[in-house]
């Protein structure tokens, strides 16, 4: 029982911010898509060419951890 606690607090989800949009009601589904979109439109692009800016610096690596496709909904223990 406390393997699989464990595991179930820890296991990493794979699911992404918002991106339950479509699973809501209509009022609630149409806030969240426009954060969704934001997320995955001019927030990504502006971390994507930071990105390309690091790739480019000498001694830096890309950081890909805040990109929102790769941020899940909730939070491992």
């Amino acid at each position: 029982m406390q393997v699989k606690t464990t595991y179930s607090l820890a296991g990493y989800r794979y699911d992404q911010l918002l991106g339950y949009y479509d699973k809501l009601d209509p009022e609630a589904r149409i806030v969240c898509k426009k954060y969704y979109d934001a997320l995955h439109g001019g927030i990504k692009s502006e971390i994507d060419k930071r990105n390309k800016g690091r790739e480019a610096t000498q001694g830096l690596l890309p950081y890909s951890f805040f990109l929102p496709g790769n941020i899940p909904n909730s939070t491992s223990v």
